[in-house]
């Protein structure tokens, strides 16, 4: 059971980190906020969202089941 757990983490930890280098490489953070993501065409297929706030991609994921709470 609690390997399980774990590997659950692992999971949402690699998925969060790949989200982000996308972000990062993709160049899609706002040059004058960059707590101001805006979506492309991936991004607004996954979360639904033009532009999200960063705080608010974790809540996102989560409401879309791809993250725990």
């Amino acid at each position: 059971m609690h390997l399980q757990f774990f590997l659950e983490l692992e999971k949402e930890r690699c998925f969060s980190q790949r989200l982000w280098a996308y972000i990062k490489v993709n160049q899609l953070e706002d040059p004058v906020s960059c707590m101001v993501i805006h979506c492309d065409a991936k991004l607004q297929e996954l979360l639904g969202c033009q532009s999200i706030s960063a705080l608010g991609i974790q809540e996102m994921l989560v409401r879309h089941h791809l993250m725990k709470q």
